[in-house]
């Protein structure tokens, strides 16, 4: 697990960053990148008190990715250097297995998990030849979970976790960081 490691100065302007490929956003907006090592640098910051975004799913690429979080509020003095260090769980998943009306299990649906919050993509998963699938890279929170054809497989009704035709009658998944949520399992009908 990458520790990144915050060391700021004062006056806001530009950024500097060494060491795991992570992003880290000021409250400014500004964006220092980490690299190998985990740690990363933001210089020329005014005094203040800013939040730390470490993780940006937006521009993770971390394998096994990490879990956003913002830490903060952290006080910048003029003139002085401030550190703080933060620690990033990797991401959830969401694992099952789709089978057709007969029971057998069914290659090639679609499996999406879609957050109940906005702002996140809309990760997919794709069944293989037992049916089964796995969605990654999911940050902790609470989703919705979507089954179509268009990933090979035809001739099959959409259908949401837990068995549901819509939306509306479709379960809750709760992704916990670093956790793999099984069970999210569905059967398909026939169009």
């Amino acid at each position: 697990m990458a520790f990144p490691r915050a060391s700021v100065g004062s006056e806001l302007d530009g950024y500097r960053a060494t060491g795991s490929t992570n992003s880290t956003r000021t409250a400014s907006g500004s964006i220092a990148i980490s690299l190998q090592g985990g740690s990363y640098q933001a210089t020329n910051l005014a005094p203040g008190r800013y939040d730390v975004l470490a993780g940006d799913p937006a521009c993770s690429n971390d394998a096994p990715s990490l879990t956003a979080r913002v830490f903060g509020p952290i006080t910048v003095s003029a003139g002085k250097a401030t550190t703080s260090d933060v620690a990033l769980p990797t991401t959830g998943q969401i694992a099952g297995v789709v089978r057709g009306p007969t029971g057998k299990p069914v290659a090639g649906i679609c499996a999406e998990a879609i957050p109940l919050t906005s702002g996140l993509g809309i990760p997919l998963g794709i069944t293989a030849g037992g049916g089964s699938y796995l969605i990654g890279d999911l940050q902790p929170g609470r989703y919705v979970v979507r089954f179509t054809t268009g990933c090979g497989a035809t001739g099959y009704a959409a259908r949401w976790y837990k068995n549901s035709p819509t939306r509306k009658g479709a379960a809750i998944v709760d992704v916990r960081a670093a956790k793999v949520t099984t069970g999210i399992d569905v059967t398909l009908h026939r169009q």
